[in-house]
């Protein structure tokens, strides 16, 4: 007979630091990008309150590097909104050594086809904490709120997953993992519409997969119109002192509607007579142990859930803990929205990708942006021609770094690089390549999309 023996420690938003340093944002750098960009092994990066927009290239990455992402004041007061990114991640994990994410909403991630469209992990160790994600979707991808692949050991901790949506897995995709471990979560509402509403686990039988689970929450996740908490194959799932709808074998689990009510920071608070609700939440007082026991966080930063709350009220879990998850009691205040990133894209345009004698020749790049209702000032938009590896930059076309500073109005703007001509007599024949793209206004980083065109000519 095999013993499991589970321990489940968190940590929350509060700026309690490990041994490196710590760059603020936007106080030391000036996006969450270049915060991470400037980190090494050890360091945190700090953001403060604010809504910030989607990184437009593939989400905040996070790569190479072992670093811990905080939040100043936890995920009712720092929001990274995909509304005005298209087609990217929240953000993207990928050979990140062990990494904190903690204390974020992650919301409105769209895309068509791409794998965890709130949070994107592969080949990485990570800890979610006290993290919000929810109305993210990815059409024909996999993990519409998180997306794990050959991730060691990844948890998940005082979490809430809700609303989200992809082909499997709308809350969670789990894929080759040997062990993720889910504690005071709450996953709801979430859609896989082909399987895997909550948790989707992709898994080869005997490679010793693991999910366990305590304290947590599954309720109202479906597939093709029914309820689906959980699908897949993985060798162990453990649940413990959880409410999963339809019913769970194991120790202190329950099976009942929690009574979800909107509270200060959110829709997932539990009904509770003491803060004014008709009836008590099934999850009331139904947890593993006392709420004084049960800690996020290291020796040196537990917050304990006799700190937090589920009430709408905002009276903190006393008792026996509750199931789900707790948010920090308070009232969140008003936080300003951080100058968004424009989302543009650049097209070359050329009449022909072969010229001859006294072909016309021209080139024109459209850069295109989609918003609706703003307007992006000053982003240099670089063009350059590659001929034989001799750069030329327009619109001065010659060695030297020249580029277009233009405003960028919603809809398309196109921009004349050269003026056309005729393919001259004595060029001879040859090949070359014209580069587009858009940077940041200080030149650190590529943020818009970029376009390249092959041509030849000859007599």
């Amino acid at each position: 007979m095999k013993t499991y023996v589970l321990i489940f420690c968190v940590a929350v938003c509060l700026p309690v630091f490990c041994s490196g340093a710590v760059i603020h944002v936007p106080g030391d750098q000036a996006t969450i990008q270049e915060g991470i960009n400037a980190a090494v092994d050890g360091d945190t990066v700090l953001v403060a309150n604010g809504i910030y927009p989607g990184f437009v290239m593939s989400g905040y990455f996070i790569g190479d590097k072992s670093i811990y992402l905080f939040s100043e004041n936890g995920p009712s007061s720092c929001i990274i909104d995909g509304k005005s990114s298209d087609d990217v991640h929240g953000f993207f994990f990928s050979n990140a050594g062990y990494s904190v994410l903690r204390g974020f909403t992650i919301r409105y991630f769209d895309s068509t086809s791409r794998d965890g469209a709130g949070i994107h992990c592969r080949n990485s160790s990570i800890v979610i904490e006290n993290c919000i994600i929810t109305h993210n979707e990815t059409i024909s991808g996999r993990g519409g709120g998180v997306y794990f692949s050959e991730v060691s050991y990844p948890v998940i901790n005082n979490c809430t997953i809700t609303e989200n949506s992809a082909s499997f897995g709308g809350g969670i995709y789990m894929h080759d993992d040997s062990l993720i471990i889910l504690s005071c979560t709450t996953i709801a509402g979430n859609i896989g519409t082909t399987n895997g509403g909550g948790i989707f686990i992709d898994d080869v039988p005997g490679n010793g997969g693991t999910l366990a689970l305590t304290n947590c929450i599954l309720w109202g996740d479906s597939a093709n119109g029914s309820s689906n908490e959980f699908s897949g194959v993985t060798d162990i799932v453990i649940v413990y002192y959880s409410d999963i709808q339809g019913g769970w074998t194991g120790t202190g689990n329950i099976d009942s509607n929690p009574l979800f009510v909107t509270g200060p920071c959110g829709e997932y608070y539990l009904s509770q007579t003491i803060a004014g609700q008709g009836s008590d939440s099934p999850c009331q007082n139904a947890g593993n142990n006392l709420a004084a026991n049960v800690f996020f966080g290291t020796s040196s930063d537990k917050i304990y859930m006799s700190e937090l709350t589920t009430r709408t009220d905002l009276g903190i879990d006393n008792g026996i803990v509750d199931i789900g998850y707790h948010y920090l009691p308070f009232t969140p205040v008003p936080i300003p929205t951080q100058t968004p990133i424009p989302a543009v894209s650049c097209e070359i345009v050329m009449p022909s990708d072969e010229y001859y004698l006294g072909d016309w020749f021209e080139c024109k790049v459209a850069i295109i942006n989609p918003s609706s209702n703003k307007t992006y000032v000053d982003f240099p938009t670089f063009v350059v021609l590659d001929v034989y590896g001799l750069y030329f930059f327009a619109p001065s076309f010659n060695s030297d770094l020249d580029y277009y500073e233009n405003d960028i109005p919603p809809g398309n703007t196109e921009i004349q690089v050269i003026p056309g001509f005729y393919w001259p007599w004595g060029a001879g024949s040859g090949s070359a390549t014209w580069i587009a793209g858009v940077v940041t206004p200080d030149f650190s980083q590529l943020f818009g999309a970029y376009d390249t065109f092959e041509f030849n000519w000859s007599e």
